[in-house]
């Protein structure tokens, strides 16, 4: 004798289901549901509800296994990953070492040298569509890493650098200083051709081309600082050390007492600091980042700021790039990056 449908579950019950359900899919299938309960055949209801057949008896026949809980679509897992446990975890403790330190000749894992590693380390063979799936299931992804030079600190002496900043900068704040970070950037303009609007080529007419004279048409330096709410920018011929003086000094005169850190650059001497130092009574105090270090640094995005910015601008001489720069920066259209935590005299993260 067959057994009836949903032998165990009350019409009123489908029908408050059917009510509350917020998904589609589960609200249509509750619904054949429905009308199988009240006695129309498969054939009525795919016409009602203008599907298949064979997925109206797919549908009626998961939930009378299943219950009401066939009603919502069932996830496949796939096939079972070809690498064990044990050699996945290994596989991803290579990956994080890079591919030298497994003795292939190059810094960056792509599909096709995963695919060998896999190969040639576990016996396994993969396809690059599989090698793909099986990075995502192990929480990697296709990103571009940051350079970083070798000479520069390692991970501990950045987080030391960090602490002992902060509690240098906790210190001067809780004197009156104001902190800030200082950076100096060089903007050369060219004729660039960034994205625009122009008619398609074809029977519209030819391609869109732009001429440019191939040659730069003007370059300046560019100093800037920022701090917990507080920039400051100037343009100068170039950056050496008098035009150093000069800015710290405007800022000096702008901003009252400051604790300057900046970058190892050449022109960044010390005694010329120190020398400052004196001469505005300890107005100017200047510390410096560890060498080869820009991520430290975190003024530097701000020049990517600057210069996306200037990408599709058109200027037509270096006075008209700095002009537009300082009206982006003074009008908010530029935006001013943040300082980092350990740099203000909130707790450092």
């Amino acid at each position: 004798m067959k057994r009836k449908f949903l032998a165990g579950t009350r019409m009123q019950y489908l029908v408050r289901a059917h009510e509350r359900e917020t998904d589609p899919g589960a609200k249509m299938r509750l619904l054949a549901a429905i009308h199988h309960k009240e006695g129309r055949s498969i054939r009525e209801i795919a016409g009602m509800l203008k599907v298949p057949r064979t997925t109206v008896n797919r549908w009626l026949d998961r939930m009378d296994r299943t219950g009401l809980r066939g009603r919502y679509r069932t996830r496949h897992r796939g096939a079972e990953c070809k690498l064990g446990p044990d050699q996945r975890r290994q596989l991803v403790l290579d990956l994080r070492a890079g591919p030298q330190a497994s003795g292939w000749g190059t810094g960056v894992w792509t599909l096709e040298l995963v695919k060998k590693h896999v190969k040639k380390r576990f016996g396994v063979d993969y396809d690059p569509s599989s090698v793909w799936h099986l990075l995502r299931r192990l929480k990697f992804s296709y990103i571009t890493p940051r350079p970083r030079n070798r000479r520069g600190p390692t991970p501990a002496e950045r987080e030391a650098f960090k602490k002992k900043a902060h509690r240098i900068v906790v210190w001067y704040v809780a004197r009156g200083y104001v902190v800030l970070c200082l950076d100096e950037a060089h903007l050369v303009l060219m004729e660039r051709t960034g994205r625009g609007w122009f008619q398609r080529g074809g029977r519209a007419g030819p391609k869109a081309v732009v001429p440019t004279s191939g040659r730069p048409r003007g370059r300046t330096s560019m100093f800037g600082v920022i701090g917990d709410g507080a920039h400051m920018f100037r343009f100068y011929d170039k950056a050496d050390a008098g035009n150093l003086r000069d800015f710290l000094l405007r800022v000096h005169a702008s901003m009252g007492r400051i604790l300057v850190f900046m970058d190892n650059a050449s022109y960044h001497r010390k005694g010329m600091l120190d020398d400052l130092a004196r001469e505005t009574d300890r107005g100017i105090v200047c510390r410096f980042f560890p060498a080869y270090a820009p991520e430290l640094v975190p003024i530097e995005p701000q020049w990517r700021e600057i210069k996306r910015h200037l990408a599709n601008t058109v200027c037509f001489d270096i006075r008209d790039a700095k002009r537009t720069v300082m009206k982006g920066l003074r009008q908010g259209v530029i935006k001013t990056v943040r300082m980092q935590d350990c740099l203000t005299a909130r707790p450092s993260a």
